[in-house]
């Protein structure tokens, strides 16, 4: 797979980690306009990929029209956000395979000014792109899959203190997303004996919490998914690299 493919969802999926509010297909939240141009100006770095000029522009129509499409492909009720969000990535998927290299097809350069991936040092650059691009996937992707099938089993937090709940929910995203972070490269360095570590010291912190079946049943079906989340995505990068 080239640089310009791996450098697109690179690209892309960044893009989301820093500029899009996961409650959009969540809860139907409106979006900020100043984070969708964000978004789109984020795009122009594209360029750092592309083999040439029209192969960029392609591209980066192809960019706008996804960031479009998970922008305004929801609705205020969360169960048709599920499906409007695997509907988002069947297009980034159909994208990144079929339209992009499709296109890269027609011979446009006799060469490439834009294309300053020679000018890296490291070795295998696709391999880096590939990891980071599983690393990403991860993060807000990892997130977002997580609470959307939270929602669909209904183990959301409690709501008898709203306001303290909120906050554990909000603390377990950012252990979830360092939890993930851990397991993603100890999987990709074939560390699989510290990840029974990394999981028993996770339940410690939590163990007399674990005594209330409601909460017991939330951190537990939370943290097999997020366990998932970190674990397909790695596996998919050893079996490509």
């Amino acid at each position: 797979m080239s640089e310009w493919l791996l450098g697109f969802v690179a690209v892309y999926l960044l893009g989301r980690v820093f500029f899009y509010d996961v409650q959009i297909v969540l809860s139907g939240k409106s979006v900020q306009q100043k984070a969708l141009l964000k978004r789109a100006l984020w795009g122009i770095l594209l360029v750092l990929f592309a083999p040439d000029l029209p192969e960029f522009l392609f591209g980066y129509f192809w960019y706008l029209l996804l960031l479009l499409a998970d922008s305004f492909l929801k609705s205020k009720k969360p169960a048709r956000n599920r499906w409007y969000y695997a509907l988002h990535w069947l297009l980034l998927l159909f994208v990144w395979f079929l339209i992009l290299p499709w296109f890269g097809r027609f011979a446009f350069r006799p060469f490439n000014p834009l294309n300053y991936s020679h000018l890296c040092r490291i070795q295998d650059l696709q391999t880096l792109l590939l990891i980071f691009d599983g690393f990403l996937v991860t993060q807000k992707e990892g997130t977002i899959w997580i609470r959307l099938v939270l929602q669909r089993l209904r183990a959301l937090p409690r709501q008898e203190n709203r306001r303290r709940d909120r906050q554990e929910y909000e603390l377990g995203r950012v252990i979830g997303l360092l939890e993930r972070t851990f397991l993603y490269f100890l999987i990709i360095w074939n560390q699989i004996g510290a990840i029974a570590v990394l999981i028993a010291l996770k339940s410690l912190a939590r163990f007399k919490e674990l005594e209330d079946r409601t909460f017991a049943e939330y951190f537990l079906i939370g943290s097999l998914l997020s366990i998932l989340a970190a674990t397909i995505p790695a596996v998919v990068v050893r079996l490509v690299k």
